[in-house]
């Protein structure tokens, strides 16, 4: 997913020109309807011109009285958000010093996990352009988050362990870091069906992740975010692997996970044991 350059600027309108521009684009959405299709084609590029300056006309369209009209909004209106996602992203990226793109899908919960620093700030970007929707669930609440992490989760494994060897597509590094958020948010409440499926490992040993956790500049969100999965509640199915993971990087986390289950579990079997 590219980034589009960021044709409207950030600084805060005049209420006169934000006043034209409205009555501008509600002629451009009457217009959609005209009887001649070279004017309804204009209409249509000029509302796209506008950008989101054009989203409050084109809502109102939705409820047109003529057909043709609504379809037309429903339409440039995914592409004028579209347009505002893209110029939101690109000036969060730019322009660190403001506050522009902090209303980014999971971004407050993100920063608050690991920092806003350029390297944590470069990580949640990937995470934005490769599962946007993902990170947006998190704002629905537990169902919605834990629905949309499983369907996602599922998609991604299949992908990527798929029996037909030219069909098989390893997931980006913004994909598995947004899925490991999301998995180990420790606000989120999901079913252990979900957080606790024996498959995460499989995924979690992908080499674009494991080299991420290595050397890569966002090594210190992704061990942040690695420690929350493992400290989430657990069954046996899943302990030897989370213990392997912590070992492995040297998770902080894990200490704290191998404490409680010497403690709290009876009978472990002599291989938990040495990882514990």
């Amino acid at each position: 997913l590219l980034l589009l350059p960021c044709s409207i600027g950030w600084t805060q309108e005049s209420p006169a020109d934000a006043a034209s521009q409205n009555e501008s684009a509600a002629d451009l959405v009457d217009q959609l309807g005209n009887d001649a299709f070279s004017k309804r084609q204009q209409a249509q590029q000029q509302l796209l011109k506008l950008g989101p300056a054009a989203q409050a006309a084109l809502q109102r369209g939705l409820t047109h009285r003529d057909p043709e009209v609504r379809r037309a909004c429903r339409r440039l209106l995914g592409d004028v958000l579209e347009q505002k996602y893209q110029q939101q992203l690109r000036a969060f990226v730019d322009h660190p010093e403001t506050s522009v793109g902090h209303d980014l899908p999971g971004w407050k919960r993100f920063q608050e996990r690991t920092g806003n620093d350029p390297q944590a700030r470069s990580l949640f970007v990937k995470m934005q352009q490769a599962e946007r929707g993902l990170l947006a669930s998190l704002e629905a609440g537990n169902e919605a988050a834990a629905e949309a992490l499983d369907t996602r989760f599922r998609q991604v494994y299949s992908r990527t362990y798929s029996r037909v060897a030219n069909q098989r597509k390893p997931p980006s590094l913004g994909t598995l870091a947004a899925l490991l958020f999301v998995c180990g948010d420790p606000q989120l409440e999901l079913p252990q069906t979900i957080a606790d499926n024996s498959y995460w490992h499989n995924l979690l040993q992908q080499a674009t992740l494991q080299q991420a956790l290595g050397k890569s500049p966002a090594n210190r969100s992704l061990r942040i975010m690695l420690g929350d999965w493992i400290a989430k509640p657990t069954s046996s199915r899943s302990l030897y692997n989370k213990l392997r993971l912590a070992l492995q990087h040297e998770i902080p986390a894990g200490l704290q996970l191998a404490m409680t289950t010497l403690r709290e579990s009876k009978n472990l079997s002599g291989s938990y044991q040495a990882y514990c």
